[in-house]
């Protein structure tokens, strides 16, 4: 069994334990992170459990200002950010074992994203173009 923790910023991790990486934030920073996988330890894995694109760009590279509004639905230059920064992802597969779209499950009677939020007909095609590439 491995055990995969809520983090993957803790080294040295113990044994072959992974790591769950989240990462919501602008549509910059993600086209930012294209190689941020690609020195990542190899014999940690590590699961993208989250990823979204929650804001719109800002006039610096900066990540998600939680104090600010999010998007009520996406938008296509979030969508194809997230894109850019999924191959990056593919160009690790030694080391990535998924990535999964936030929020990829959802309580309707208790959350804290757009419920329309998750509807997202841009990037489930562009996941379908990655899936037809396996």
């Amino acid at each position: 069994m491995n055990i995969i923790a809520s983090t993957v910023m803790n080294d040295p991790r113990p044994g072959n334990s992974g790591g769950d990486y989240h990462q919501y934030t602008r549509p910059d920073y993600f086209v930012s992170q294209f190689s941020f996988f690609d020195h990542f330890s190899t014999v940690h894995e590590t699961l993208i459990g989250e990823y979204a694109h929650v804001q719109p760009n800002s006039r610096t590279l900066a990540g998600t200002d939680w104090n600010a509004p999010k998007l009520e639905y996406p938008v296509w230059i979030g969508t194809v950010s997230e894109a850019i920064f999924l191959i990056g992802v593919e160009r690790n597969t030694d080391h990535i074992i998924g990535a999964s779209f936030a929020p990829l499950l959802q309580n309707i009677n208790s959350y804290k994203w757009s419920v329309r939020f998750h509807v997202s007909i841009p990037l489930y095609r562009i996941l379908l173009i990655f899936t037809s590439l396996i």
